[in-house]
């Protein structure tokens, strides 16, 4: 399992010009559009899980895998 940082994410899988904010990166986290880890009071993204676009390979939201299997 790689875990990175949700900055780290955010200067991985994103442009200077199109980098959301941490608090951004943070909210996708919370609200479980990214696959996430917590370890102490750190959230770190679990990257086994992303594809290497950097979005989650499967997302809870069913419209979004589908849309994502016609994409691929």
């Amino acid at each position: 399992m790689a875990l990175i940082t949700l900055k780290d994410y955010a200067i991985r899988y994103f442009s200077d010009d199109s980098r959301p904010s941490y608090h951004t990166v943070w909210r996708w986290a919370k609200q479980g559009h990214l696959p996430i880890k917590r370890i102490g009071r750190t959230l770190y993204i679990d990257t086994n899980k992303l594809d290497a676009s950097g979005l989650p390979a499967n997302s809870t939201n069913p419209l979004v895998n589908r849309v994502m299997r016609i994409v691929k």
